[in-house]
């Protein structure tokens, strides 16, 4: 070992853990590991779960889940996008909006930190809602 930084890498191991990361890096992002399903709340309550994060339900609609998701409406365990696990059965969870999927954000300017709309984001009214 050496106690100064060389300009050729050594054939012996550090003596200790560095501070340094050895990973190369990319630029491309990597997946996050999916999250389990929870069920947080139910019809409102308790008020202090709402609005409910990603892959917590049971939501009714859009507007119990925080900014930028959706309800994902279920009928029985079908998966839930971004989630791990089945969940309740015929329970809703909140999910983030899977690409090239068309999902509702607001409807009628409400609420109104959805607005204005990205692209597959809906439900528009007119062209000054996007």
């Amino acid at each position: 070992p050496t106690n100064a930084p060389t300009n050729a890498p050594t054939n012996v191991p550090t003596p200790e853990p560095t501070n340094v990361s050895t990973k190369a890096h990319t630029n491309a992002p990597t997946a996050s590991a999916p999250v389990p399903l929870v069920i947080a709340g139910d019809n409102g309550t308790p008020t202090e779960s709402f609005p409910l994060g990603l892959c917590e339900g049971d939501c009714d609609n859009d507007g119990q889940c925080r900014y930028g998701l959706f309800c994902f409406q279920r009928d029985g365990t079908e998966s839930v996008p971004g989630c791990e696990g089945t969940g309740q059965s015929a329970k809703d969870y909140c999910s983030k909006c899977p690409e090239n999927y068309l999902c509702t954000f607001g409807d009628e300017g409400l609420p109104v930190g959805s607005f204005p709309l990205g692209e597959c984001q809906g439900d528009c009214d007119d062209d000054g809602e996007c």
